[in-house]
């Protein structure tokens, strides 16, 4: 039986829509989108929707496609449905129980950019693609309602001003319509696919006249049996715009972008179209000057949030969500009534072996007498770890825990004292310049260090797979099919199929270091060194044995100046940027705030993290100039 887990939720469409609306999570509707519903922005401006490969572009606009919308809402009981239609009623896509919104998705496949490279001038290429997209958006909206309605049954509206053109594309009547549309869409895919493209004043009447239904189309009425009549508004989704060529996409956006229009339109596309610039924390100035952010298009950005704390916790729940309902999709642990994935996920801490402890003890001890530490000193700073152990909200603070706080306090100590003091005697006992305290942070760099000393588990349970995916669903997919097929393994071999911390952090290493050998993305081998030369230092730092930084670092800053200059100055290095933000190598998070100073941080991807055993925890970083990260990146300064 194959892994549930190795398919996206799309795949499932292959065998019927039931299977896909029993696997999508409709979290990110209200993640992802629902600011913009409560302003009143997803219907009357051009929405850009920008993730990286995996974060559920195409899962989110195949679920709100009028077919789906109109499933949910013919079964609402069936088990899962009412999360849905709670998450479209917050999207707007459903009001008072009735379906408002008649979405279609239009994946912008190869054959579109093919356009860009026939003989013609940019108006005319322009042009035969936007009479493409318009000829399938209408005939795309037709086939969604045709599921549930007859033809005869649905009515175009036109805009109140724009009757007049209402010839130009069919007339009033669906049936004239969809011909027009159907007409359009052979005589244009014709030019393109001819061996030799005709001459521009050789392309037929029907390609060549103009088609614009976007700029008539203002609504959707459906007339029910009993003659009750709906009126929808039509959203068109066009799916996958980085398969477009920079400048076509920036011909078309404009066009879409217009205030006229009266239909929705998204655009869904990767990171790796926007400019460099963009991705790494610029304004986009890639469009036209005339177009304003706000104004006349607005961005969702599913990953890159301003509130990244919300966003880890809303991404946790979108993870759970997803995870079972997978997880119910895999007949052995479905015929088991194994329905929660993260219950077969163990977050009992390891536990060192009692030899692995007294070597930790003894490790203490040579510390302290090494370091000229009082006795009495240790025994308060061992009263001060168990003043945190005995109130920490995590159960993560076994005994092994607390003494290699115990430890990291003894060095914190020698660096608050003068040194010369801790030579006169063991009796003298200085006061430190600064109370030496246990801190949530000390436990993480406590747990780090252990992971690398005694290879205790530092990685496991649901919350920390789904922060090591980068808020992208594809990645937590990855990362979970692993621990799935040892889970399943454990259940053939008659045991139980619930997986131990150590288990989970070898598996999560394994399957990590899988991911970044797959990376196959432009520079993706630079992108391999930089970010393992990044993580090398960050080891360095969070094996320190005062754990300076708690948990230990995760990032690099990169002074705010410097990053500007770097954008404006070092092209190479640009593009390395660019494409590790693009596929989640690296998280780019400009203007942060630390120590005065404004920094640009770029945080290790997740996987990155796994794989070198660091700390998922954020805000750990190594302060570096533009000369490190040259050389990180191997490019000469």
């Amino acid at each position: 039986m194959a892994n549930p887990f190795e398919k996206r939720a799309t795949e499932y469409l292959r065998e019927d829509e039931a299977a896909f609306l029993s696997l999508v999570s409709p979290e990110p509707l209200r993640t992802y989108l629902g600011d913009a519903a409560k302003r009143g922005q997803l219907f009357e401006k051009l929405i850009r929707i920008v993730g990286t490969p995996g974060s559920g572009k195409t899962t989110l606009a195949t679920l709100l496609e009028a077919r789906m919308v109109e499933a949910v809402l013919a079964d609402p009981e069936k088990d899962g449905y009412s999360d849905i239609i709670q998450a479209l009623e917050a999207c707007q896509f459903i009001q008072k129980g009735q379906q408002k919104i008649a979405a279609v998705r239009l994946p912008l496949e190869g054959e579109y950019r093919d356009f860009w490279e026939l003989p013609y001038d940019e108006t005319l290429r322009t042009k035969l693609v936007l009479a493409l997209i318009q000829a399938r958006a209408v005939l795309g909206l037709v086939r969604n309602l045709e599921r549930r309605h007859a033809r005869s049954e649905i009515r175009f509206i036109p805009r109140s001003d724009a009757v007049a053109a209402l010839e130009e594309i069919g007339g009033g009547e669906t049936e004239t319509l969809v011909e027009r549309a159907r007409e359009v869409e052979r005589a244009v895919y014709d030019v393109g696919a001819r061996l030799v493209p005709p001459k521009a004043e050789e392309i037929s009447e029907t390609a060549a006249r103009p088609f614009r239904p976007f700029d008539v189309i203002e609504a959707i009425e459906v007339t029910g049996p009993a003659g009750e009549r709906s009126v929808f508004k039509p959203l068109v989704i066009l799916d996958d715009a980085h398969n477009l060529s920079p400048r076509q996409f920036a011909a078309i956006f404009r066009d879409l972008s217009r205030r006229e229009i009266r239909i929705g339109r998204w655009i869904m596309m990767r990171f790796d179209l926007l400019s460099p610039g963009t991705v790494l924390g610029e304004a986009d100035d890639n469009l036209a000057p005339e177009l304003k952010p706000g104004r006349d298009y607005v961005d969702v950005f599913l990953q890159r949030p301003t509130d990244r704390g919300k966003a880890r916790t809303a991404f946790r729940s979108m993870a759970r969500s997803m995870a079972d309902r997978y997880l119910r999709r895999h007949p052995t642990f479905e015929r088991r009534q194994y329905r929660s994935f993260s219950a077969l996920l163990s977050t009992e801490p390891e536990k060192l072996s009692d030899q692995a402890y007294a070597r930790l003890q003894a490790d203490i001890e040579r510390t302290r007498s090494r370091l000229h530490v009082s006795a009495q000193r240790v025994e308060a700073l061992r009263k001060e770890v168990d003043r945190y152990a005995s109130g920490a909200q995590t159960q993560d603070v076994g005994r092994d825990v607390q003494a290699a706080m115990l430890k990291i306090l003894i060095h914190r100590y020698i660096n608050r004292v003068p040194q010369q003091s801790l030579f006169e005697g063991q009796e003298n006992d200085p006061t430190p310049r600064q109370e030496v305290a246990a801190d949530a942070g000390v436990a993480e760099g406590a747990r780090v260090h252990l992971r690398h000393a005694e290879k205790r588990a530092l990685h496991f349970g649901l919350a920390t797979i789904s922060d090591a995916s980068s808020d992208n669903a594809e990645l937590f997919l990855h990362l979970s099919a692993a621990l799935v097929d040892r889970m399943e393994a454990r259940v053939i071999n008659g045991d139980q199929p619930q997986l131990s911390a150590r288990q989970q952090d070898r598996i999560l290493v394994e399957r990590s270091t899988k991911i970044m050998d797959g990376w196959n993305f432009p520079f993706a081998a630079r992108v391999r060194g930089m970010v393992a030369a990044i993580a090398e230092d960050c080891l360095r730092e969070s094996l320190r044995a005062n754990a300076p930084l708690g948990g230990g670092a995760n990032a690099i800053g990169i002074p705010q100046d410097e990053f500007q200059q770097l954008l404006r100055e070092r092209e190479g290095l640009v593009q390395v940027l660019h494409y590790a933000s693009a596929y989640n190598a690296i998280t780019v998070q400009p203007n942060y705030g630390q120590g005065g100073k404004l920094w640009c941080l770029i945080e290790l991807g997740g996987p990155v993290v796994l794989r070198n055993a660091l700390t998922l925890r954020r805000g750990g970083f190594l302060e570096r100039q533009l000369s490190d990260l040259l050389r990180y990146a191997e490019i000469e300064s």
